[in-house]
């Protein structure tokens, strides 16, 4: 049973990995929680699903079209909303409710389109799974697994060891400084919101391939991927994939041992233990410098 939950809680943070990972890039370089992004989610999975099930697209396409849409949709978001308020010396509050705004009205839109009911990608293709240690975990959880996995090592080694990795370290740190070095920040900042739609697009596949979905998933990925950079520590996306499957596993251990109606009571509570003790995250990186 301990080995079902631990695989449970595996296969969910891989799910969310994506997520968590665009949050923390929205956060380092533009400083705030992007809600949208649960929107890129949302489209994501829906544009995969209109994709092979009314235009009969192959699977793979349909998948990579569904990232694309969540990396556009993003990049839109951000030249005309998010830019021109930051034009406008709005502060951070007022893009994370800019940002809010949108999801809603987005959401809604998509629930007055499609409908509030579930959505499968393939009804009725369930398989019996692996048998892993007693536990069981389908193929598609496992390629889903195995690559949220290769996904988190590949960007952290992007980051850390690449030009483009330290220009958007640069951009987060100082862009005021990034411009004086003739760094066009403005651009690496829309570039990076166009990378973590991406990725949140990734997680609305994740979503469609694995579970059924609905309007509503947005709002709670969301959360728990912002729990998870808290736990993880913005500034190293290694750190906030680890956080990512830490928050899964406690959550799951919840629903083990006090129920599924705790699951939620006991996330935000290590949230919060995590500010009140350890405002940095697991990794003990900074997410982001301020400036005055």
């Amino acid at each position: 049973m301990l080995w079902q939950f631990t695989l449970n809680g595996l296969v969910a943070a891989a799910i969310q990995i994506p997520l968590a990972l665009a949050c923390a890039i929205v956060y380092c370089v533009g400083g705030f929680f992007d809600f949208s992004l649960g929107a890129s989610l949302i489209g994501a999975a829906y544009f995969v699903f209109f994709l092979i099930q009314i235009c009969h697209f192959p699977l793979l396409l349909a998948l990579t079209g569904g990232v694309f849409a969540g990396a556009v949709l993003e990049y839109l978001v951000r030249i005309t909303i998010y830019s021109p308020l930051q034009s406008r010396r709005a502060n951070h509050l007022l893009l994370l409710l800019a940002s809010l705004g949108f999801y809603i009205a987005f959401q809604n839109g998509i629930a007055l389109i499609a409908g509030d009911s579930g959505r499968f990608l393939q009804p009725g293709v369930v398989g019996a799974g692996l048998e892993i240690f007693g536990g069981r975990i389908t193929q598609t959880q496992m390629v889903t697994v195995l690559f949220s996995i290769a996904l988190a090592i590949s960007l952290e080694i992007l980051q850390s060891r690449t030009q483009g990795g330290r220009i958007l370290k640069a951009v987060a740190n100082d862009p005021q400084l990034a411009d004086t070095l003739g760094i066009r920040s403005k651009l690496w900042v829309s570039a990076g919101h166009a990378i973590a739609g991406g990725l949140a697009g990734l997680t609305g596949v994740f979503w469609a391939l694995n579970v059924d979905f609905s309007p509503a998933i947005g709002m709670n990925s969301f959360m728990l991927a912002t729990v998870a950079v808290i736990v993880g520590g913005a500034g190293s996306l290694g750190g906030v994939a680890g956080g990512t499957v830490l928050v899964a596993l406690v959550s799951q251990l919840a629903v083990w041992k006090i129920g599924s109606q705790w699951q939620s009571a006991v996330t935000f509570l290590m949230l919060l233990g995590f500010l009140l003790f350890c405002p940095k995250g697991i990794s003990g990186k900074p997410s982001r410098k301020t400036h005055g």
